[in-house]
């Protein structure tokens, strides 16, 4: 008899497995970090082994779903449709996006999720530097130091470019990141950018920044201090942006749908979201 129950760190070596059965890369570091700043569901069997998970990352007036995963030997059994479920009955009344799989679209659709938009996602085996990226006029890039962060202006920028607002997750992820700018003009921060080591792919995002100049010049900056492969998923409307990727390197994967229930469109945003920080996260 398959239950669902929250899950947590005791699962990690079953949801390692569950990715791997799906063709997915999640390892335990990113696991532990996504329980962390989220809250997973999943079915588990009479062992306790988890073959199902969904996860939800509550923020402030929006929610974002991801790890969704079902082991193939439990599919067409409805184990998706009530894991999904469960999450959205952990946030009623909020609106939550998620990034669909083309397996899960379907289901998400008959659910009342409806596409809000698509996403560009880059990976790279190595990076190829075309030229120097100057920035314009009046700009810098710093290191990114956790210790020295003006986090209020962080959050804020964060916030501006997705719509909602995730402190919880900002927090962890610039710990969680090995390598970060800022983006300074006249001295304050008007962007950021991260990048997280993942077991195959260092991954870029998010890119917060005023223009595809200045995100360029960042993610620049970024995958030259990596000798190893990139990964990058940029919101399908940045085209300045995703048409500079492919010289250097980067090949299209796949153009995945946004999704949102909850409301008809994503909460206001700036245009100054150049790439997320992960497809789970938004």
């Amino acid at each position: 008899m398959l239950q669902i129950t929250k899950l947590d760190e005791r699962h990690i070596a079953d949801l390692v497995a569950l990715s791997d059965s799906i063709g997915w890369d999640y390892a335990p570091p990113e696991l532990r970090f996504l329980l962390s700043v989220g809250v997973m569901y999943g079915h588990v069997d009479e062992e306790g082994r988890a073959v199902s998970s969904a996860a939800v990352f509550p923020y402030t007036g929006l929610a974002s779903i991801g790890g969704v995963m079902v082991d193939p030997k439990y599919r067409r059994l409805g184990l998706g449709t009530k894991v999904m479920n469960r999450v959205l009955e952990d946030k009623p009344g909020i609106p939550a996006m998620l990034v669909a799989t083309a397996q899960g679209q379907l289901l998400y659709e008959s659910m009342g999720f409806h596409t809000v938009g698509t996403l560009h996602k880059f990976l790279a085996d190595t990076y190829v530097p075309v030229a120097d990226v100057p920035l314009p006029d009046g700009y810098e890039l710093t290191p990114l130091n956790p210790a020295e962060l003006e986090w209020e202006r962080l959050v804020q920028l964060d916030a501006e470019a997705i719509g909602a607002v995730r402190r919880r997750f900002l927090e962890r992820r610039v710990q969680q990141a090995v390598d970060g700018l800022l983006l300074r003009r006249a001295g304050s921060v008007v962007g950021f950018a991260l990048a997280v080591q993942g077991p195959v792919y260092r991954v870029i995002g998010p890119v917060v920044a005023p223009n595809a100049e200045t995100a360029l010049a960042m993610v620049d900056t970024l995958a030259r201090r990596h000798d190893g492969a990139l990964r990058i998923d940029i919101p399908s409307e940045q085209t300045e942006l995703t048409r500079a990727l492919p010289p250097r390197g980067f090949r299209l994967a796949n153009v995945p749908p946004v999704m949102l229930i909850g409301a008809e469109h994503l909460p206001p945003r700036q245009g100054t979201l150049f790439a997320i920080s992960a497809q789970a996260y938004g």
